[in-house]
């Protein structure tokens, strides 16, 4: 078992009543004393705790905290959905305030003459190199001895 999480019951709090009060969850865990990264970490180590049945900590957690995000959100979310005075607003906030979930997503379909679909013509090229049997054969004279074996490519990389 690994080094205990740095989670504990009050910062978890915390940082579900800063979310319920709409806070971003980087001012939340700034307030905590954390960063938005392990504030991620936790949450995905709740996740992975909930898909396996466990009781954990970070598990309550994530559960909390999803549902006091969404209870915040829940008026605006009907807001936009009835089109409410102001839902335009409301939805680019939601976009900014949980960028993973309402963010803004445009499609672009390309196609050729006519509507038909773009023929795509690729060469793929394959080099097979001869394994290395020791960090001899890494050296420059090595490399340059297979060159001109024709076992590398001489094109540069991009």
């Amino acid at each position: 078992m690994g080094p205990p999480s740095g989670l504990t019951p009050e910062i978890a709090t915390l940082l579900c009543k800063l979310a319920g009060e709409g806070k971003f969850e980087a001012h939340a865990a700034a307030a905590a004393g954390i960063t938005d990264r392990v504030v991620r970490k936790w949450k995905a180590q709740g996740r992975d705790g909930l898909d396996a049945g466990r009781d954990t900590i970070h598990a309550r957690f994530v559960t909390v905290y999803a549902l006091v995000r969404f209870e915040h959100i829940e008026p605006d979310l009907r807001a936009v959905r009835n089109g409410a005075d102001g839902w335009k607003g409301t939805l680019s906030w939601l976009e900014k305030w949980e960028p993973n979930t309402f963010r803004h997503v445009e499609g672009r379909e390309v196609s050729g003459p006519e509507g038909k679909p773009l023929e795509v013509n690729a060469t793929a090229r394959v080099v097979v190199l001869p394994p290395i049997a020791d960090e001899r054969a890494l050296s420059d004279g090595a490399v340059a001895a297979d060159a001109e074996a024709g076992a590398l490519s001489r094109e540069p990389r991009e």
